[in-house]
């Protein structure tokens, strides 16, 4: 899906990390259900939801297929308006990377000064085609620091820019930093799990990660879950036996799939 929408051909080609037309139909039919239920309030009727998988992702490409329309029909990865020379992702002497993110002259104007050199000043929104020499400067202005005295530089200025963590790293910076969005909470069964918080933050549906629960095993509230939709105990028998439904007891635990690479 990703490639016949032609997304692939403008992120170099590459697999994301994250599954986009998961994450995309998750949103798109979440918006459904709430319009839905909001319909069946005004109306009193309720209704069939068809969701593509498809014309989720295609729905996230309309800035891209936009900008393609008023390109006359082109849309390339250079044509992006990022990478540019204040919005890209450099390497340090050590390895490490280092995000900048200064779209806004507040944060750009005043790094270009502290690395010293105010003439790139006019190319902070120019692409690599258009400003070679000023992606090449700050290129060796980074390549100038270890990340751990870029991070130490950055102490007291606020530039938008930020070192790439590993996950690892992460974990550990926003456990810290933002327990409201990532914290490990220890679970009777299974022990210690870490767990992302609900990021809407409704005033009257207050959600504490420190109040998750850990969930039941696979298929085990499946008899009373339909017992109390009021389906029979003898036709619960013959759904069980012809393999309709799972109650737990009949779920072989699956290997993993993902296993983690060996270290080289």
């Amino acid at each position: 899906m990703q490639a016949t929408s032609g997304y692939l051909s403008l992120n170099g080609g590459t697999t994301s990390p994250l599954h986009l037309c998961d994450l995309s139909t998750g949103m798109v039919v979440g918006q459904a259900l709430l319009a839905a239920l909001y319909a069946r309030t005004q109306t009193g009727e309720g209704c069939y939801i068809d969701t593509s998988m498809f014309d989720c992702f295609v729905w996230w490409n309309s800035l891209l297929d936009s900008r393609w329309c008023f390109n006359d029909g082109q849309c390339s990865r250079d044509d992006l308006e990022y990478p540019s020379v204040a919005y890209n992702v450099y390497d340090t002497k050590d390895g490490g990377k280092l995000a900048l993110g200064m779209v806004e002259p507040k944060f750009w104007q005043p790094f270009c000064d502290a690395i010293g050199h105010p003439e790139i000043k006019p190319d902070g929104l120019k692409r690599r085609w258009e400003a070679p020499e000023s992606f090449k400067v700050v290129e060796e202005a980074i390549l100038g620091k270890t990340t751990d005295e870029w991070v130490k530089w950055l102490e007291d200025k606020d530039f938008c820019i930020a070192k790439v963590n590993t996950k690892t790293e992460a974990v550990a910076q926003i456990c810290e930093e933002n327990p409201e969005a990532l914290a490990w909470v220890e679970f009777p069964e299974v022990g210690r799990v870490l767990q992302t918080g609900l990021p809407h933050h409704l005033s009257n549906i207050p959600v504490k990660i420190e109040d998750f629960t850990a969930v039941s095993p696979l298929g085990a509230d499946t008899i009373e879950v339909l017992t109390a939709a009021g389906v029979s105990a003898d036709e619960l028998a013959r759904l069980k036996e012809k393999g309709s439904i799972r109650t737990g007891d009949d779920i072989e635990v699956e290997e993993d799939r993902a296993p983690v690479a060996p270290v080289k």
